[in-house]
């Protein structure tokens, strides 16, 4: 038996139990309602990095007082029930790459094709990735609208509370280091497409897992184009130094440089456009437009603000 109590300016559940109570009020809101029977259900908050409440995507995070609200449960939460488990992919620490296209919630039953939820599994953390489809069950998603969702969980607990870490739109990525196996790779979550159009809508990613090694196949060319010389050819004290194309080496010969850790894929706050040091000229005021340019020092712009650039999605 399942047992609703109702007071006073308060709504609670206790966890793994049939137990849950509401204000009258929040009795007549579904997302209350929901929310703390997702604790009877041993589900845990949903939040962001500074608001443990802050995911608004799904039930899980802040409650409303409306009557009815078209909102699912997060990418963890639905996996740990197996809602949807025909439709699951896990990338396990052993596994290298994937790529596939991930449809909304709402649009489980519309096509066999396509995955609805994928987790990838770390050392520290597992990452569910899903497209928050705002459509049908999940019309009324307040956060991360038809975006690309990376939430994460400690590893191997599911209904642990979960974080929302990115929001992502075609062309993003989400980056992080972490231990496969006994290797540090990063770790690359990327959205390649967002198809509206098609039916059902769908989302093209990948997940990659990038050894630190130098790429084979890059060139510094300076000296008006007379030299092109590789990694190999480099002292590290080109490093820090850019070509005729405006290339950063460190990017490149990122073993040399020891230049693979989660910085390599931030922003370079000592850059400033053409050397103008006021903020619309840093990579944090820069538009977005100028990423393929060169300043008049030659520096390719998404060399340097590789976080505002992308630069490192399709790397």
């Amino acid at each position: 038996p399942y047992l609703l109590m109702v007071y006073v300016d308060v709504a609670y559940g206790y966890v793994n139990s049939e137990i849950s109570g509401y204000s009258g009020k929040k009795c007549l809101s579904s997302t209350y309602q929901m929310h703390e029977i997702g604790h009877n259900l041993a589900l845990a908050h949903s939040g962001i990095p500074w608001d443990s409440y802050g995911d608004r995507s799904g039930i899980m995070g802040y409650s409303y007082d409306i009557d009815d609200t078209s909102m699912c449960f997060n990418a963890p939460k639905s996996w740990s029930w197996r809602w949807y488990a025909n439709r699951h992919i896990s990338v396990a620490q052993s596994r290298s790459d994937w790529i596939g296209r991930i449809v909304g919630i709402s649009h489980y039953n519309k096509s066999s094709r396509f995955k609805v939820l994928v987790r990838v599994l770390t050392n520290v953390y597992d990452y569910y990735v899903n497209y928050n489809r705002a459509s049908g069950i999940n019309a009324d998603t307040q956060m991360g609208r038809n975006k690309v969702l990376v939430t994460r969980t400690k590893a191997g607990v599911f209904n642990s509370e979960s974080t929302v870490v990115k929001q992502l739109t075609a062309g993003q990525c989400y980056i992080r280091i972490h231990v496969f196996g006994k290797t540090a790779r990063k770790l690359i979550i990327s959205v390649l497409a967002i198809n509206t159009s098609n039916s059902p809508p769908f989302a093209k990613v990948r997940v990659s897992k990038k050894i630190c090694q130098d790429s084979k196949g890059f060139k510094f060319v300076d000296g008006g184009g007379k030299r092109r010389r590789g990694c190999s050819k480099l002292g590290r004290n080109f490093c820090g130094k850019w070509d005729d194309n405006g290339r950063l080496m460190k990017n490149y010969c990122v073993s040399k440089c020891q230049f693979c850790g989660y910085n390599s894929c931030e922003d370079d706050e000592s850059f400033y456009w053409n050397g103008i040091k006021e903020r619309r000229y840093s990579c944090a005021g820069i538009s977005t437009s100028k990423c393929k340019m060169k300043d008049n020092r030659n520096r390719k712009v998404e060399e340097f603000c590789r976080r505002k650039c992308s630069f490192c999605c399709d790397r």
